[in-house]
């Protein structure tokens, strides 16, 4: 019981000693366990849990990988597998006719018509690959958002006007309030009700 205190203690040092990285937690927890604490204690003092313990890394790419067919459908009916590819060359057609120049949503409901089950995820990964996607359109800037300090130097100068609309319970209805404002005094020079 003693010798299970003293490890623990000299865990807790090796803990607060460095900064531990999650893969350090885990090689301490595997060192501690084999020299006598339990498990389940050894997780507790690191604050991991045995999912983390446990992990294995299989290392890859993550998901599945990408097809390299795709189904078309015929005119009588019968479906037929054909190569990305082909699909990709169905792709440069349609966006050779600047009418139908697309991006890659329209070009898969594009595709749709003429037999291919396919989807737009498919089609932006193939359009990628074969360099056929559109430059993103920049979003101009706003530069009537760039001076909205007011500094008025005199009263009269610099005048603001202010619309709010508020429920009136008495009549049962909303009612307009316009408000005209000096920013020099931020006194109100005029309102009126509608």
């Amino acid at each position: 019981m003693l010798a299970q205190e003293k490890l623990e203690s000299a865990l807790k040092n090796d803990i607060l000693k460095k900064k531990v990285s999650p893969s350090e937690k885990i090689a301490l927890a595997r060192e501690y366990n084999g020299k006598g604490i339990k498990r389940n204690r050894v997780l507790e003092l690191l604050g991991l849990s045995k999912h983390h313990y446990y992990y294995k890394r299989k290392g890859g790419r993550k998901g599945r990988s990408p097809s390299t067919q795709t189904t078309k459908v015929n005119d009588d009916g019968s479906n037929q597998p054909v190569d990305n590819e082909t699909v990709a060359e169905a792709i440069v057609a349609i966006k050779e006719n600047p009418e139908t120049d697309y991006g890659y949503k329209a070009t898969t409901a594009a595709l749709m018509l003429l037999g291919y089950v396919i989807n737009r995820k498919k089609v932006y990964r193939l359009m990628y690959e074969w360099q056929l996607l559109h430059e993103r359109a920049k979003k101009p800037s706003r530069p009537f958002a760039k001076h909205r300090r007011v500094d008025p130097t005199e009263p009269l100068t610099v005048l603001e006007m202010d619309i709010k609309f508020q429920w009136v319970t008495e009549h049962q209805r909303y009612s307009y309030i316009l408000t005209i404002i000096d920013c020099s005094t931020r006194k109100v020079l005029h309102w009126r009700v509608a």
